[in-house]
């Protein structure tokens, strides 16, 4: 019931030390609906002072800064500590912490009241340190347990906005900050999983990584944990942030073919990569060696710019699940043509997502070969297709009838609705050719 209602649980928290500075509100909901429009909840959470709001429902992670009626109102009264006594509430998306049905597509761009978002699973902590602290993590699966995201709330008086009722409500605490983190417990069983699962990374996977890292203004990075031109990106005690060297896993993966050896996971989403990715991606370059081992690459929501050709090694990785690089906006675009073999060369493909890009073309016929079952086993649809909001043309491929899909979002581009398929999809958005579509051939 969950999956459909919206279920509001109201609670109020108190510690050894006294009445707890904080008010929290824990919903089922479509993800941060009311930064700008809400289900009248919006005025709510700002009349009573509610300082975090978590939010479900939308299969992905996410935080905001405080804002209100989608104005960023962050903490005035030290610069560079916007959850110091924020002015609005705080909303943290934790819906992702696995799901048969993949992540959920984001239509919109990236907007100036998002501090980070991440399709990528994870589930989170709350630690209510005391009465005036409190700490918010987000643990990547993906990564083997890594911490990809977190802050602290900190207050020292109840009532930062709203009407906050009795005079008395606004006699403050000093703000006390104590304790480990991230959580020792999280960390301990990050370090478990990367001492069991791990495997040495290759000297030339760290040289890419490296080049990659210095092509991206790595030392501007919004988090750069570990990262080090002599450091092991898998290591115990200083692994690169968003680095992973586990294998991934979920139902929609089916283990795989060979042994894997090296870098599995980049998940670097919203975090100010900047420069032209066009040298890193071309033929031959140092990217190539990442590929056998690379199953997730998560670059979304950076400002990256440049070409991918279709001759790049980043459509020849076997063991390739899941391709992750929407554009924030519409000023930092990336250019870039399908290779006609594409769904040959990357058979383990499930997941695609190429939002507000340049890509142009026409889909190829080959992603009819596409494997998009959930298991090796199990027949349920595990393919979710992103293109919205690029410059494709051409129609959809009758060759992608003989699959079932589980989202298809192409709205947005310069397609024909011609001969348009309707494809054997659970969820989509084709755009004006969504009700001109065909029935597929029997």
């Amino acid at each position: 019931t969950l999956r459909y209602y919206s279920v509001v649980v109201i609670i109020i928290l108190s510690t050894l030390e006294g009445s707890s500075l904080f008010f929290f509100f824990f919903q089922a909901e479509d993800g941060i609906r009311d930064a700008q429009e809400s289900r009248g909840l919006g005025d709510v959470y700002k009349r009573q002072g509610v300082d975090l709001i978590f939010e479900g429902h939308v299969h992905s992670q996410e935080r905001s800064w405080p804002v209100y009626n989608g104005t960023v109102m962050n903490g005035t009264d030290t610069p560079g500590r916007p959850y110091h006594n924020p002015r609005a509430p705080v909303h943290v998306v934790s819906g992702n912490p696995s799901n048969a049905e993949g992540a959920s597509v984001r239509h919109e761009p990236l907007q100036d009241w998002v501090a980070w978002r991440s399709l990528a699973y994870g589930y989170s902590h709350l630690d209510v340190v005391n009465a005036t602290a409190l700490h918010v993590d987000v643990l990547s699966t993906n990564l083997g347990g890594a911490v990809v995201d977190e802050f602290w709330m900190t207050k020292d008086q109840a009532c930062g906005f709203g009407d906050c009722g009795h005079p008395s409500h606004q006699q403050g605490a000093r703000s006390q900050v104590r304790g480990e983190f991230p959580r020792p417990l999280a960390v301990a069983v990050s370090q478990r999983w990367r001492l069991e699962q791990s495997v040495a990374v290759p000297q030339d996977q760290v040289a890419a990584l490296w080049e990659m890292f210095v092509s991206f203004g790595g030392e501007e990075w919004t988090r750069r944990d570990g990262w080090a031109q002599e450091g092991d990106p898998c290591g115990v005690d200083h692994p690169w942030y968003g680095v992973s060297c586990v294998p991934q896993t979920d139902a929609s993966i089916p283990p795989p073919t060979h042994n894997l050896t090296g870098i599995s996971a980049i998940q670097l989403p919203n975090n100010n990569l900047r420069g032209d990715l066009t040298a890193l991606l071309a033929k031959n370059s140092s990217l190539s060696v990442l590929m056998p081992s690379l199953q997730l690459l998560d670059l979304s929501d950076n400002h990256l710019t440049g070409e991918i050709r279709p001759d790049s090694p980043i459509w020849s990785g076997a063991s390739l699940h899941s391709l992750y690089l929407d554009s924030p906006s519409n000023a930092s675009r990336i250019r870039g043509h399908f290779p006609l073999e594409m769904g040959y060369s990357l058979p383990s493909l499930k997941h695609l997502s190429l939002q507000r890009q340049l890509f142009m073309g026409e889909l190829p016929a080959s992603l009819g070969s596409l494997d998009c079952r959930a298991t090796t086993t199990h027949t349920e649809s595990a393919c979710l297709f992103w293109i919205q909001d690029n410059v494709m043309t051409g129609t959809v491929p009758e060759t992608m009838c003989g699959r079932e899909w589980n989202e298809v979002y192409l709205a947005g581009n310069n397609m024909s609705c011609d001969d348009w398929p309707c494809l054997h999809v659970a969820y989509s958005n084709y755009g004006p050719c969504t009700t001109k579509c065909t029935p597929c051939p029997t």
